[in-house]
Order: structure tokens, then sequence, then C-alpha cells
């Protein structure tokens, strides 16, 4: 099967040792794709040096994380629920020395999947998914009553699944992970949905479930124009013309959401959350682009602060006037 890799953090490939002391060249090709091109063709001089005994040898490597995840597609439109799996691609790559294929031991090759998500510094270089690893970094949940969501997996052999949380479900079992389900009636204030990217790579939905703000901020640009008229006999103005006037109008929309009161399950998806490229924002009609305004989460705690409640403010990710040209 192929290594699921993280392609927010490095990934490098490596020759080894090499006693040719020229340059390795990169081959990237899509898996089971028609053609025979490769996507990506890289050459990189060797890193030189001598040994102990004074022979020249050199070695090189790739990181390959960022041309992968640039071909990742990230797609989510509120109307279908989370797709059956999160975005990923299978790539092969190929390693070979500039002249002969033997100087590498043979041309060393590897199959990827790759996933936009990311390890941790703790986690050290080339870290991939396990097997047997949910793609959610807890094993507890909120969801209001009645609704649905799915829960990711990389299973025992190293296939990604996904399991989907019923209406009325309290508990489910992901792979061998029992996930509590914590189901929410909240009667005064409507629920908000958030969609976003977590750490694993995966699509994963976090629910606001207190009262949310809207605000509208506007900015322009002001002039001063002439309004005489000085084209007839007897120079005037009009007195209900714009002698200042207004263009060049930006208007943004924002929102404060709040959780209400959750467990401290939530702190590490709310991590996730500020540390996601991609948040969808949905309502009671309609899904938006947003992008997350607040900077800095203070972890909460049952022993620390008894309650645990967040307000995050997001923005929505266009301006309230089309100007897509």
């Amino acid at each position: 099967m192929a290594t699921k890799i993280f392609t927010r953090s490095p990934y490098i490939v490596y020759t080894g040792e090499v006693t040719d002391l020229s340059y390795s060249i990169l081959l990237l090709y899509y898996t089971g794709g028609t053609s025979s091109n490769p996507l990506y063709t890289i050459t990189k001089n060797a890193f030189q040096f001598k040994d102990n005994a004074g022979v020249a040898k050199g070695y090189n490597s790739f990181d390959i994380s960022d041309l992968i995840k640039d071909l990742i597609e990230i797609f989510y439109n509120g109307q279908t629920g989370l797709p059956a799996l999160p975005p990923n691609v299978d790539m092969t790559y190929q390693l070979l020395n500039f002249s002969t294929t033997a100087q590498l031991g043979g041309t060393i090759t590897g199959l990827v999947t790759g996933l936009e998500g990311y390890s941790e510094f703790q986690d050290g270089l080339n870290y991939s998914l396990p097997t047997n690893q949910i793609l959610l970094s807890g094993t507890e949940i909120y969801l209001p009553n009645g609704k649905t969501t799915r829960i990711y997996y990389n299973d025992g052999s190293d296939v990604l699944g996904d399991e989907t949380v019923l209406p009325n479900d309290t508990t489910t079992d992901v792979d061998g992970t029992d996930i509590k389900i914590n189901r929410i009636r909240e009667c005064k204030y409507p629920h908000t949905k958030i969609t976003f990217l977590n750490k694993w790579g995966a699509l994963q939905d976090l629910w606001f479930f207190k009262k949310s703000i809207d605000t509208t901020s506007v900015s322009n640009t002001n002039y001063i124009s002439n309004v005489l008229d000085l084209n007839k006999a007897n120079p005037s103005y009009s007195t209900t013309a714009h002698y200042k006037k207004t263009y060049n109008f930006v208007g943004q929309q924002k929102i404060k959401l709040s959780t209400g009161l959750v467990g401290e399950c939530y702190n590490p998806y709310l991590q996730e959350l500020m540390l996601s490229p991609f948040i969808w924002l949905t309502d009671a009609t309609e899904t938006y682009p947003v992008v997350l305004t607040s900077k800095e989460l203070l972890k909460k705690t049952s022993l620390n602060d008894y309650l645990v409640e967040y307000t995050l403010d997001f923005e929505i990710a266009n301006e309230i006037i089309n100007n897509i040209r």
C-alpha cells in the first residue's frame, strides 16, 4: 500500500550515499495515470564530501510535500455533506542518478498518498499516517439533535475509510475506536456549523450552539469634486449635487460565534481550526467560505475555568460587492 504523508509538513526522499558526484533527478507521476510522462522532473546537484579515507562521495534529497500539495483538490459546498473520503492524491516518485541508476542501487521508487494535513514537531521528520488511526484528534464530539457527520480513519490494511454518524447516534465505533456523541438541544439560538480541514487532512464538522453576532464593516475613499457649472451665461451649481463624492467601497461581513458550554474535547479541535487553511460556515440556508480572524486561543479546562465556552470571530471570505472580473 501507499505511504500516507501529510503535505503541509516536509516529506524528504533521498538517495543515500552515491559515488557519482554530479546530480540526481526526481520524477513524480500520477499513480495509475494514462500518461507515461512525469508531472515533475527536478534536477538537483549532489552534496559532495570526502570520507575519512579521502574517497569522494555524495548524497542527495528532495522534499516532495509541496509538489503533491498543489495537486490535492479541496472542495466543499455544504449541500451534499462531507465527502466519502478525505481529499487525497496518489503519486509515484522515482529517484535516478544522472548517468546510471546503478549508482543508486537501482532506481529508487516509492508510492505515496498525499493528505493536506500536517505533523507536529515532536513527530519528527517524514511522519506518515499510522494504520488503525482515526482522522480525528479526540474521541468525543458534539452534534445537535438529528444531525449527522462523517469520521474518517485509516484501517489496519492501510486503506482510508469513513464512518457515518446517524441522526440519533450517541456513540459509534470508528475502526475499533469508540466515539462519544454529545447531543445538544438548544431551543433559543440557531445552530451554526463550521466545517474545516483538520490536521489529518480530513474535513471535520464543528458546531457552535449559542448566540451569533453579525457585523458589516465598510471602508471607502472620499474626494472633493467640482460642482460649479461655468458653461452658461450665469454660472451656478446645484445645492443637491455631491460636493464630496465617495468611491472605492469595500464591504465586509463578520460573524462572532459562541460554542456554548462544551467539554475539553473542543481544545484540540479549535487549535486545528486556527491552523486550518480551509474553513466554511453553514447557517440555516447557505454555506460560506470564511476566514478565522481570532489569532489566540486560551485553552480552557473544567479544573481551571469550571465552565468551558469559546467565542471566535470569523470573516466571510469575499466582499459584499461582487468584484469578480
